[in-house]
């Protein structure tokens, strides 16, 4: 179930709201990869496996989920191998067998894809979607106390000085158990959230929540790729104005676009990578975010997966250089990162892509048992002058999408507004891709 609530603007398209899908097939997951030939040989052959035209978001194709830990396939001297027990995969696939696709711009539901014996389960999957399903949340404590976390800044703050590095995005972990349907607290956070780039995604290693503002990567069949980055927050009514006058924030942003041209440059051809917008403030529910946007033409004989394998992991949840940068994450974090921090998306058979960065993400174990356990991760972007105070402050801050949805004690008002935000219908109108 991927849920993109506001509209980004795609080249040729103006789809990007809901893609719901009940009948997936079998999950494909990439557990273990022998370095960046195979890693990247693994999203070749979901390209070369991927069925359908792709005239609508969902016509065939994956959804895809890359963990954070992806990167360290893909650059293994970043020493970002996962490390804990139970351990989430380094990447999922499951191909979209059938789809129900809503089109944000004039509120209307398609039918996508041939199996029609699927689409029983999937109007049933948009039926369960309402708000007469309940849930309770504890309140999500953090397993890294405010002062150890403000430690780690300073730590990282003494890296930068020592001139090892330029900025590293260190996050902490909170931890939560929840009770009853798991689905319909993913639905109380993405409406909590208006989260323009969400995902709620049940797997077989668990389930996801991911109430993301960020867009990674956005690929059109014609091979024009787009990333969003963002960097600099501040609670939601913050003026904006003082935000964008704030160097601290700009110089932050401005090293992470730098960044992001490099690596959109690794894969598109040369002098074809230009900044179209170096910074914007963005207001979203509980956060306002600087943002830029950076567009690139892909060189011949380049696709999806050679762009993936220039700018994996995001440059936002990394630092500069990104490489030291996630040794530095590696070394002062405690836990392994999973899905929080890499992407979710759907990777079209026409060679699109459209990935988030999965920050705002929760990830749920035994979902399926009625009693589950959840972990959230927020961090910061760490530069020469932070203030540990300050960057612990604003882990708060990007929590606070998380503590809206434990806070509900009524779930069913907080899906009342889902589901009227975005009306699903019982069954949507069949319509070809074609």
């Amino acid at each position: 179930f991927f849920k993109q609530k506001t509209a980004y603007e795609i080249p040729k398209r103006d789809w990007s709201s809901d893609v719901c899908s009940s009948d997936l097939g079998p999950w494909r997951a990439l557990q273990v990869a022998s370095g960046p030939v195979g890693a990247t040989g693994w999203l070749r052959d979901l390209i070369r496996d991927a069925r359908g035209e792709g005239a609508l978001p969902g016509d065939g194709g994956w959804i895809l989920q890359l963990s954070y830990e992806f990167g360290a396939a893909l650059e293994p001297a970043t020493g970002a191998t996962a490390r804990e027990g139970e351990v989430w995969p380094l990447a999922q696939a499951a191909p979209i067998v059938a789809a129900a696709v809503h089109d944000a711009r004039t509120d209307r539901w398609f039918r996508v894809g041939g199996a029609c014996e699927a689409w029983p389960r999937i109007e049933s999957a948009l039926a369960a979607a309402a708000p007469s399903r309940d849930f309770r949340l504890e309140s999500p404590q953090p397993c890294t106390p405010d002062a150890h976390y403000a430690t780690l800044v300073e730590r990282t703050v003494e890296l930068i000085r020592a001139g090892d590095l330029f900025q590293a995005n260190v996050a902490r972990l909170w931890k939560a158990r929840g009770e009853g349907d798991a689905r319909a607290f993913a639905l109380a956070a993405l409406a909590a959230s208006h989260a323009r780039y969400g995902a709620w995604l049940e797997t077989p290693a668990g389930s996801i929540a991911s109430m993301s503002p960020e867009l990674f990567l956005h690929l059109d069949r014609d091979g024009h790729a787009v990333t969003r980055p963002i960097k600099g927050t501040r609670p939601a009514g913050a003026d904006t104005g003082e935000f964008l006058r704030g160097d601290k924030d700009a110089a932050e942003l401005h090293m992470i676009v730098d960044l992001m041209r490099n690596d959109l440059s690794r894969a598109c051809r040369a002098g074809s990578v230009r900044v179209r917008e170096p910074r914007a403030a963005e207001p979203h529910a509980t956060v306002l975010h600087g943002v830029a946007e950076v567009h690139g033409q892909l060189r011949e004989g380049a696709d999806a997966a050679d762009l993936v394998a220039a700018a994996f992991p995001p440059g936002s949840v990394t630092g500069a250089p990104k490489v030291r940068a996630m040794q530095v994450i590696r070394e002062l974090e405690s836990f392994d990162r999973g899905p929080y921090c890499g992407a979710i998306g759907l990777l079209g058979p026409d060679g699109s892509l459209s990935l988030n960065v999965a920050i705002r993400t929760a990830t749920l174990q035994g979902a399926g048992a009625g009693a589950w356990h959840l972990r959230y991760a927020a961090g910061c972007g760490i530069v020469s002058d932070s203030d540990p105070v300050q960057e612990t402050r604003e882990t708060h801050a990007k929590a606070e999408v998380l503590l809206q949805a434990a806070r509900s004690l009524d779930a069913r008002a907080a899906l009342s507004g889902a589901a009227s935000a975005s009306p699903a219908p019982a069954a949507p109108a069949a319509r070809s891709a074609r």
